[in-house]
């Protein structure tokens, strides 16, 4: 899942590339929510086995993904997953949350009107590191060792 329309939200560099590159050999589709209709999203969702993306408003769409769906959620270090680990476990799914470091000098303004109420949260993410993370969480769910998923959640990523 992206928001690469959201600049305020995500940076598309090369590293990017290479990453929707690699997940898209492991057979996942790059699905930008914001472009869909909801009819549309259902139906995307619906057929998902592993969803992941940045922790945000998109992943919600687990909730029309079928039991046993394996959620990645890359989270800044300063954020609690709480309401995405309840939609998990509400909904019968994996969940995989990811931490990775903020980078405040590339943090941005997050606007209301002429009011500053936030900044971004801008975080690196090593695309080799967490390709293996994807790449090792869905061979685990292939071979049913889904209690080992939390093990590497953190390592190198």
């Amino acid at each position: 899942m992206q928001r690469q329309r959201l600049s305020s939200r995500s940076e598309f560099t090369s590293a990017g590339v290479a990453f929707y590159r690699f997940v898209s050999r492991l057979g996942f589709a790059i699905v930008r929510p914001e472009t869909l209709t909801f009819d549309q999203q259902v139906m995307a969702f619906s057929r998902a086995k592993v969803i992941a993306g940045p922790h945000g408003a998109g992943l919600t769409n687990a909730i029309f993904a079928p039991k046993g769906c394996l959620v990645i959620d890359m989270l800044p270090e300063t954020w609690q997953p709480f309401w995405m680990l309840r939609v998990a476990q509400v909904f019968g799914h994996d969940y995989l949350p990811t931490v990775h470091a903020c980078d405040p000098a590339l943090s941005k303004p997050v606007m209301l009107g002429s009011a500053i109420i936030a900044h971004s949260h801008v975080v690196k993410v090593s695309v080799d590191a967490f390709a293996d993370l994807v790449a090792d969480a869905v061979g685990r769910l292939e071979n049913g060792r889904t209690d080992e998923l939390g093990a590497r959640s953190n390592a190198g990523c």
